[in-house]
């Protein structure tokens, strides 16, 4: 997951924007946001993992059923 540099950099620009968005007051104002409690963070980060978990295992699923379609292919197979 850690694997790619640059998606990770994406991604840590993402949420540094994002949280500044949020809980910047110059950002509320001109972009009409209001900082989330953390009550709502708590509703909110279950789920988030839930779905990171859900992902990585779709694509567990992904890379072992396309190994088992290669190994399944003889040498001189055509198909």
């Amino acid at each position: 997951m850690l694997g790619n540099r640059l998606i990770l950099a994406g991604v840590l620009l993402e949420i540094t924007v994002l949280v500044l968005f949020n809980y910047s007051p110059w950002a509320n104002v001109i972009l009409g946001t209001a900082p989330l409690a953390a009550s709502v963070w708590l509703v909110i980060l279950p789920f988030a993992v839930f779905m990171l978990i859900l992902e990585e295992a779709r694509k567990w699923l992904a890379r072992r059923r396309q190994a088992g379609s290669v190994s399944r292919c003889g040498a001189g197979d055509s198909g």
